[in-house]
């Protein structure tokens, strides 16, 4: 069935277990002012405005870009993808079983033959495949144009938790969204999505180890079947299937137990592992805000007519415990809410207004697109960043420590290197094998426990941070300006400052440059 984006009413439904939408009520004092598919261009042109206004400064390069081509490329290096690590000095763990080593892959393609311009291509590439797939799946639920596109810019202004530039997380978010559109297929009783699922399932877990969700809401699809006493015994091989192609990958089967373990483990000094309440209170409330529309939806229709809510309850579950997971939810959101408001008498209010008051509606979208492309075009979307200090991370945020790095490589630094957990990543991309490096953004991937405990010590100048230097054999420390280490350096014997931006600081234990300072 092909359905258009310019649509201005709800897709054809086969399935008599789907709710069966209606054409919009037409106020019969009002016909329509305005040709409806122009009404549907201006408010669908506003809706991507609003969404880039969300991410138009988030084209900061996310710091697990450079650990994961350093990886790859390595594994160029070898023939094969490597399980020992090879970047750290601080002990690590064997097998190192690295569930991003494809994103990487994808990325050190796109880096070195593109650079910075291609990496932005690709994310607004992958971020339109998601709201494109959240599209389709919703109107295959019976949303028509104009609810999906009055309800789901709400989801916008979470965007980024999952729309980074670039986060393996973000592949997940595209192929999430793809499972709940081939899900939509399974409700009509066509079931040649599975020969379509199955090699995407196999990309997926060698993307990211999201690939778990996956799994865990295609099972609770198919206990709702169960309750609604719809076909659901196809889902078992299926299931069977899917726990077979985990093995699919470069790791072969040392990936399950660390599978486990990096599922459910905790990550309390990890901020996005936090849960929601707790990590921003003010995106907690528009969490909660979320809630209403479906709470509307039950009280106005009864929550046995809302298909999949079993999935969208485990979603709002899992970003309440963790920050993180927030994407998630927000693409299945996208995907099920506006279906469950057309049923409503909102959702019929929402259809009569883009019907009969087209031109207000193009009126209004104009203002909103011309407002948000004004906020957003001063932030340069279509540029990555890399801020070197906190004058261009505008205050806040990571800054990378370009300058230090810089003056490490062309001064010949060979040994281990100290360094904050977030920078990692890039010394490994730029000093890699000659420098060996204290921690990066790998953490459990690669990292014993312990380790980011000993460096938050440091950094925090805690009780005892002094023995975290003799602990490990560093060489090189990169001390960020701002942090308590940066004051109690200058104290420490034996340790010499050799650079200095403003923004880093590089103390060294002794000379062991090919050339002087």
């Amino acid at each position: 069935m092909t359905l258009s984006t310019l649509d201005t009413g709800a897709a054809d439904v086969a399935s008599p277990s789907l709710p069966r939408p209606v054409d919009p009520p037409i106020d019969v004092a009002r016909a329509p002012d305005v040709s409806p598919r122009w009404v549907y261009v201006s408010a669908g042109f506003a809706a991507a405005s609003f969404l880039l206004l969300m991410i138009a400064n988030m084209n900061f390069c996310d710091p697990d870009v450079w650990h994961e081509m350093a990886l790859f490329r390595e594994a160029l290096a070898e023939g094969r993808v490597p399980t020992e690590d090879h970047f750290a000095y601080t002990p690590t763990v064997s097998p190192s079983i690295h569930h991003e080593w494809g994103t990487g892959a994808i990325l050190y393609g796109v880096m070195t033959t593109f650079g910075g311009p291609g990496m932005m291509v690709l994310k607004y590439a992958l971020v339109a495949a998601v709201v494109g797939l959240c599209y389709r799946c919703a109107r295959r639920r019976g949303a028509s144009a104009a609810v999906f596109l009055w309800v789901a810019p709400a989801m916008a202004p979470f965007a980024s938790y999952g729309f980074a530039t670039i986060r393996a997380q973000l592949f997940t978010l595209v192929f999430l969204a793809a499972l709940l559109c081939l899900l939509e297929v399974d409700r009509r009783g066509r079931r040649w999505w599975i020969a379509v699922w199955l090699p995407l399932y196999v990309v997926w877990l060698n993307l990211h180890a999201g690939f778990a969700v996956g799994a865990v809401l295609m099972a609770l699809y198919a206990c709702e079947q169960a309750i609604r006493r719809q076909p659901f015994w196809h889902f078992a091989p299926v299931g069977l299937a899917m726990a077979g192609l985990v093995f699919v990958n470069p790791y072969g089967a040392s990936y399950v137990p660390y599978l486990m373990h990096g599922l459910t483990m905790d990550r309390p000094l990890i901020v996005e592992w936090q849960p929601l309440w707790r990590h921003d209170t003010r995106v907690f409330v528009m969490f909660l805000a979320s809630l209403l529309p479906i709470g509307y939806a039950i009280r106005q229709v009864g929550i046995r007519q809302l298909a999949c809510i079993l999935l969208l309850a485990a979603t709002a579950y899992a970003a309440l415990r963790h920050t993180r997971h927030l994407s998630l939810y927000c693409v299945v959101w996208a995907c099920y809410v506006p279906g469950y408001l057309q049923m409503t008498n909102l959702g019929a209010a929402i259809d009569r207004t883009y019907r009969c008051y087209g031109r207000l509606v193009m009126q209004v979208s104009a203002v909103v697109a011309i407002l948000c492309l004004g906020r957003s075009i001063p932030n340069q979307p279509w540029r990555m960043t890399m801020p070197a200090s906190l004058e261009d991370a505008k205050g806040g945020g990571m800054c990378y420590p370009l300058g230090a790095i810089q003056y490490l490589d062309e001064t010949g630094f060979r040994g281990n290197l100290m360094l904050p957990f977030e920078t990692g990543g890039y010394a490994i991309w730029q000093l890699s094998p000659k420098v060996k490096v204290s921690i990066d953004g790998r953490y459990e991937v690669a990292y014993q426990p312990g380790v980011l405990e000993d460096h938050v010590r440091l950094y925090e100048a805690q009780s005892g941070w002094l023995d975290v230097l003799t602990k490990y054999p560093t060489d090189a420390v990169i001390v960020p300006s701002p942090t308590p280490l940066a004051a109690a350096m200058p104290d420490v014997r034996g340790w010499k400052m050799t650079y200095d931006d403003g923004t880093f600081e590089v103390y060294t234990r002794r000379q062991i440059f090919n050339r002087g300072i």
